[in-house]
């Protein structure tokens, strides 16, 4: 209650003690029954109960003389200034009064607006204490340790630089750029050490971008980031290693009959591979396996003159393989890469030889001795086996063909020497055909072995015999 109510209760006190001075004064001189001091007393001080202290010392002021109205207002106001008085007194000389409601709103409102003022702004953020750490200049390019991230503020269209020094190794350098706060875009550059832009990479606003660049070895290189606002970012440049050469030139070697797990490692990466060819009348199996990159998988088989000889495609969790004829010694090579840019992961790669053992031409048959079973197989993919026999007289003769492990139908074709087809043989995996035909005597005749699926393989056995 302020001290502008004061007076308002003083008077409603004196009113209440004089009416309870009034009821003594009768009770005493025998003017009012006892009822009527029972209904007051109920009504008036049983009400105030609370009180009791104050009307008591009430009671003892109206009890003295009467006093003059003009004396009593004047009491009323030493009473005020008395009453102001004994209040300041009991704060403590060392600490001032709490200020009242309005001026405290007032001073905290004066707190805001001297905050408000100066606040921190992105733009100023070179005066104040969360300063930029980027240098200003290529001479004053502050350390990127690799791997670390790094984090900075920037000031609208300020620029800000970094330096990092690739390692030894065959590496891809990946570099990333978070734009954290700004309300526009953000930019880095990638430079050589003479400051000629090797790539540009964009984070809008809340978003990141990253580059993937195959760097040279043992070399410092330089990041510059500037924002078109003032902006919170972070930078990061990582080494991700190369676990295969991206040149013919530099070609990794593969050793016949392994396989070997490898991964496109960065954006862009292509893998080289070679292997050279024994010279042996041989089929080459070249085998990939998608294990992780979520997109198409390419191998694709150039010979030593650069002439593109097959491809193999594979989508992630597959297998593809491809087998060519390579009858003569040479190099190869193998290039494998995503058909995507931005796919990455694991693949395997393998190239297993499987020597012919009968050539795939009628004019390079293999002699088929009568009456003598030849054990052979279809190494390959489209592999063909050709034999030719010579009969000793004009008579019956019988064609026997067992198809071992060919998971498809296994067929043997006779032909004259003009080509002319004279009879077949055609045989289940696991089961035994053959048939009997007349031939003439000391002719050469012709055998074709092959399966009824190209991409079969298996092992047989062929046996030509005089009845």
């Amino acid at each position: 209650m302020s001290r502008h109510d004061r007076p308002e209760k003083r008077f409603n006190n004196f009113r209440k003690n004089s009416a309870i001075l009034l009821i003594v004064a009768s009770l005493i001189f025998g003017l009012l029954p006892t009822s009527v001091f029972a209904a007051e007393t109920s009504e008036e001080v049983l009400a105030n109960e609370e009180t009791n202290e104050i009307e008591e010392e009430a009671l003892e002021e109206v009890t003295e003389e009467e006093v003059p109205e003009e004396i009593l207002n004047e009491t009323d106001a030493s009473s005020d200034a008395s009453q102001e008085s004994s209040s300041e007194e009991t704060v403590p000389e060392e600490e001032a009064p709490l200020p009242e409601e309005d001026t405290l709103e007032e001073d905290i409102n004066a707190d805001v607006q001297e905050t408000e003022e100066k606040p921190i702004l992105e733009e100023q953020v070179e005066d104040s204490s969360l300063a930029r750490t980027g240098g200003s200049s290529m001479t004053s390019a502050v350390k990127l340790t690799l791997g670390t991230q790094k984090e900075d503020k920037s000031s609208a269209n300020g620029y800000y630089w970094y330096k990092f020094t690739t390692t030894s190794n065959n590496s891809f350098y990946r570099i990333r750029l978070w734009n954290i706060s700004g309300t526009s875009g953000c930019a880095a550059y990638l430079l050589d050490s003479d400051g000629n832009q090797i790539d540009y990479f964009y984070a809008g606003k809340g978003s990141s971008d990253f580059e993937d660049n195959k760097l040279k070895k043992s070399t410092t290189y330089y990041v510059r980031v500037t924002a078109y606002s003032g902006t919170t970012y972070k930078l990061v440049s990582a080494e991700r290693k190369d676990d295969a050469n991206d040149s013919k030139g530099k070609a990794n070697a593969l050793t016949l009959g392994k396989t070997f797990t490898r991964a496109i490692n960065a954006e862009y990466d292509v893998d080289w591979y070679k292997f050279t060819t024994t010279g042996k009348n041989s089929f080459y199996r070249v085998k990939l396996k998608n294990v992780g990159i979520d997109a198409y998988c390419y191998a694709v088989l150039y010979n030593s003159n650069g002439t593109q000889e097959t491809y193999l495609l594979a989508n992630k969790g597959i297998v593809d393989l491809e087998d060519i004829k390579i009858p003569t010694k040479g190099t190869y090579y193998l290039q494998v890469y995503s058909s995507s840019y931005s796919k990455l992961g694991k693949y395997q790669i393998g190239v297993h030889q499987r020597v012919d053992d009968a050539n795939d031409t009628k004019s390079g048959s293999k002699t088929l001795a009568l009456g003598k079973a030849f054990n052979g197989a279809i190494n390959a993919q489209e592999d063909v086996d050709w034999f030719k026999f010579k009969t000793t007289s004009t008579g019956k003769y019988r064609a026997t063909l067992r198809n071992i492990s060919i998971d498809s139908n296994c067929w043997a074709i006779v032909y004259t020497s003009d080509g002319t087809a004279k009879t077949y043989v055609l045989s289940g995996e696991g089961e035994v055909d053959y048939y009997d035909f007349k031939l003439t005597g000391n002719k050469t005749y012709y055998v074709k072995v092959y399966a009824s699926s190209y991409k079969e393989t298996g092992k047989y056995r062929l046996l030509v015999n005089k009845k």
